[in-house]
């Protein structure tokens, strides 16, 4: 369906929303919890966007969501299946 419509704005917008609902009513930490993960995303944001970071939807890109799609084919996928007791059997012989 995603392929055939395209990106959608408002999906965009919504998810925006959600996230800011989400960093307004965001629980308590504990200090040293909150404070080694601000230390981390450092590495990721600019100081300014180290504590809203993880919640912010900066623009809106349909041509990165497209390509994105477009790599996600059949031809590209990787697909592991382990059975756990041919495993079972391999180790009890």
């Amino acid at each position: 369906m995603l392929r055939k419509l395209g990106p959608q704005k408002w999906v965009f917008d919504e998810l925006e929303g959600l996230s800011r609902v989400q960093f307004r009513f965001k629980d308590k930490e504990k200090p040293q919890s909150y404070v080694c993960s601000l230390a981390s995303k450092l590495q990721y944001y600019p100081m300014e966007e180290v504590i809203s970071g993880d919640y912010s939807f900066k623009e809106w890109k349909p041509e990165l969501v497209t390509s994105l799609l477009d790599m996600l084919t059949p031809e590209k996928i990787r697909f592991v299946a382990i059975n756990c007791l041919l495993i079972l059997m391999k180790n009890a012989s």
